[in-house]
Parts: structure tokens; sequence; C-alpha cells
């Protein structure tokens, strides 16, 4: 918007800048995360909320994904937050969302091959015999799979 490519950022997600494309991502702006959210919304898009664990703000009070998630929003759990590589806050945080049915899915937040790998065959492991293969199978493979067609 400041170098007047865009006029506002209902436009900078819609689909004269990103075409068809089904995902779209907020990257490195700092709006309030409602404004956020409505925007993606706006554009006819849905916003997934990738690793909400980590946010101060669900940390100090979860409840917040409640009213996110009714409202139509997604979320994506990091697996390395379950397994509390993240620290106890965000492994807290991602537990208590998991009681409360409020993770849509889960994924590696793979930055590399080496850290943060794609794999999630452990948490898959864990999760069928913590909960169900049906769990896993959902949280894992079907939920993302909706998310992306």
């Amino acid at each position: 918007m400041s170098k007047g490519c865009i006029k506002d950022e209902r436009q900078a997600y819609g689909k004269e800048i990103l075409g068809n494309a089904r995902c779209r991502q907020v990257r490195k702006v700092k709006p309030l995360a409602k404004d956020a959210m409505n925007v993606i919304k706006d554009a006819g898009g849905t916003p997934v909320l990738a690793h909400p664990e980590r946010y101060y703000c669900v940390q100090e009070r979860p409840e917040r994904i409640y009213q996110w998630v009714m409202e139509g929003c997604l979320t994506q759990c990091n697996r390395a937050s379950l397994e509390g590589k993240f620290g106890g806050r965000e492994e807290i945080t991602a537990q208590r969302l998991m009681d409360a049915n409020l993770v849509t899915c889960i994924a590696s937040d793979a930055h590399s091959s080496h850290t943060r790998t794609p794999w999630l065959r452990d948490i898959r492991q864990a999760l069928s015999e913590e909960i169900s293969p049906q769990c896993a199978r959902l949280l894992l493979r079907d939920n993302p799979n909706r998310i992306i067609q």
C-alpha cells in the first residue's frame, strides 16, 4: 500500500492480485488478529491460524481460540509444541487446545531436513495410542487435505 501498488489490504488478498490460488498467507505484517482474519474472510478465504499455541495472547487466554474457531477460523498446531520441544507453555497450551477439540490439524513446521523436519510418524503413533487412530488420521491427513482442496 505504501508503495502505491495496491489501494488497501482487501485488494492484497483478493483474486486480482492472487488469482485463483486457494491458499493465502499473511506475512510479516502485524495487524490485530481479528483484523487479519476479517481481511482473509472478506476476500473469500478461510483463516488458518498457524501454531496458535505459541501466541502469547493464547497462552494467557486459550479461550480466545474458541471464539476464533466459532467465527470460522481453522487451527494448525505444531508437532514440536505437543512434544514439548518449544517449551512448557507451548506444550501446555497445545494440550489444552487438543483437549478442547480446537485443533484442526497438526503439522511439522518444517524448516529443513535437519531441524524441524517434516516427519510426522512419531506424532501419528502418539495420537493413535493416546487418543485413537481415527484422530491421528483426521488431524494429520483428512483435515489438511480439506484445507488445500
